[in-house]
C-alpha cells in the first residue's frame, strides 16, 4: 500500500512539516536541506518493526538507519520544550502516527509511546507494543512499511563473494541497504514471472533472469548477470559479461556502473505490487546515458504499482523522468518532485509538477541550472 503523506514534528531539521507523495517522489536539492532525513523517517519506522523487540524502546541505528543518539534526532531549532517527537505515514484509507520521548532512554534509543492506527479517519487503535503489528490482521500500510527495501549510496559491488540472509525477517525481494543480497535474490528468483507491466519491451523472456539480463542491456551493452551458490557454502558467486568482455568476470572486473546497477535492478524486477523502495542516488557511476535509462525504468516500474522514492543530484536522471512521462510510461499525476532549497526546513521545500508532455511547472534557482550557470560563463557574459 502506497504512502500518500509523510508527517514529521520535531524530526531533526524539521519542527513541522507534511509532504504529499506519489507512487514515484523525487527529492532533490542542496546538500544537507534536509531529502535524507524525510527518508530516514520511513527507514527508521521499518528498522523497529522488523526488530520484533518489545522492550519499550526505540532504535535508532539498525541495517537501515543509523541516525546516533537522541540529540541528533529532535529537532534543535524546535520552539517547544518538550522532548518528543511525532512521525506519521497517510495511505488512502489509513494514517499511522508514533509518538517517542527521550525522557530516561538509553544511548542510542527513544522511548516508543504509543502507535495510533486510524482508519477512514477513525482511531482503530492505540498500540503500545509494535509486536502487535505483525498479527495477520495488521494494517496494509503497516506492512508495505516493514517490507520496504532500501538501496542505499554505497554498494557491496566489488566483494568475490556475496552472503546469504540468514534473517527470517528478510524477504525475498529484499536486495540490503549495499545490495549485498542481490546475487542471492537472483539466484533463488530467477525463473519466477516478472509482471507484464514491468518487462523490458524488447525481451521475450518472462523470467526475473531474463528480464535483468535485458535491463542490464539497456544501459551495458550486451550485458548479463550470474549468480551462483559456491558449493558447501553459504555464500554466492557474481559474474558480468558485456561488450568488452570474452566471458565471465567477476564484479571487481567489470567497473563499478554495471555492479552498482545491478542491485537496483533485482529490487525492481522482483518487488511485489504495493511494494516500497528507497533510492538513494541510482545515477551513482552511471555514464550520463544509462542514468537517463535508469530514470525511465524507475518510472516504469513505478507506474506498475510499486511505490518508489528517490533521492538524486543528477539532471540526466531527472530528464528520464520527464522522457517517461511524455512516453506515457507512466502518468504525470504519479510522479511528484521536491526541491530541497537552502532554508533546511519545511519552508525550504517547493513542489515542483511535470505535465504530460515532460514540461516543468517551474525551475527555483539552484534546480539543476548549474550547466547553463557555466555555460554563460564560458561564453563569457
Amino acid at each position: 500500500m502506497s504512502i500518500t503523506s509523510i508527517e514529521l514534528e520535531n524530526f531533526k531539521c524539521f519542527e513541522v512539516l507534511t509532504l504529499p507523495t506519489r507512487p514515484l517522489t523525487i527529492l532533490t536539492g542542496y546538500n544537507a536541506a534536509g531529502k535524507s532525513s524525510l527518508l530516514q523517517s520511513v527507514l527508521l519506522f521499518s528498522q523497529q518493526l522488523r526488530s520484533n523487540n518489545d522492550d519499550g524502546y526505540f532504535s535508532l541505528n539498525g541495517k537501515m538507519a543509523n541516525l546516533g543518539n537522541a540529540g541528533d534526532v529532535f529537532c534543535k531549532h524546535s520552539k517547544s520544550k518538550t522532548r518528543s517527537l511525532n512521525i506519521a505515514f497517510e495511505s488512502e484509507s489509513e494514517r499511522a502516527a508514533i509518538q517517542l520521548s527521550s525522557q530516561d532512554a538509553p544511548r542510542g534509543k527513544l522511548i516508543f509511546e504509543n502507535l495510533k492506527l486510524e482508519c477512514d479517519g477513525e482511531v482503530i487503535t492505540v498500540i503500545q507494543n509494535l509486536n502487535e503489528t505483525s498479527k495477520e490482521n495488521a494494517s496494509p500500510l503497516i506492512k508495505s512499511i516493514k517490507e520496504c527495501v532500501f538501496v542505499g549510496l554505497i554498494r557491496q559491488s566489488q566483494s568475490q563473494t556475496f552472503p546469504m540472509p540468514h534473517d527470517s525477517s528478510d524477504k525475498i525481494w529484499d536486495v540490503g541497504r549495499d545490495g549485498q543480497y542481490a546475487p542471492y535474490i537472483l539466484d533463488i528468483r530467477s525463473t519466477d514471472i516478472v509482471d507484464p507491466e514491468r518487462r523490458h519491451p524488447d525481451e521475450t523472456s518472462e523470467t526475473v533472469q531474463g528480464q535483468c539480463d535485458a535491463w542490464l542491456n539497456e544501459l551495458f551493452p550486451k550485458a548479463r548477470v550470474n549468480s551462483t551458490v559456491i558449493r558447501s557454502t553459504d555464500l554466492l558467486k557474481l559474474e558480468f559479461q558485456n561488450s568488452k568482455s570474452s566471458g565471465w568476470v567477476r564484479p571487481d572486473n567489470i567497473g563499478y556502473g554495471l555492479s552498482y546497477a545491478f542491485p537496483l535492478i533485482v529490487a525492481l524486477m522482483t518487488a511485489p505490487k504495493g511494494g516500497i523502495i528507497i533510492i538513494d542516488s541510482p545515477e551513482a557511476h552511471l555514464h550520463p546515458r544509462a542514468q537517463s535509462k535508469i530514470g525511465q525504468m524507475i518510472s516504469k516500474i513505478a507506474a506498475s504499482g510499486v511505490q518508489i522514492f528517490v533521492e538524486t543530484h543528477s539532471d540526466h536522471f531527472l530528464n528520464g523522468i520527464r522522457i517517461a512521462t511524455k512516453d506515457e510510461k507512466i502518468p504525470a499525476h504519479d510522479v511528484q518532485i521536491y526541491f530541497f532549497g537552502t532554508d533546511t526546513d519545511a519552508t525550504g521545500i517547493e513542489s515542483i509538477n511535470i505535465d504530460k508532455q515532460g514540461n516543468m511547472s517551474h525551475w527555483p534557482e539552484g534546480f539543476f541550472d548549474q550547466s547553463e550557470h557555466d555555460l554563460f560563463k564560458l561564453a563569457g557574459c
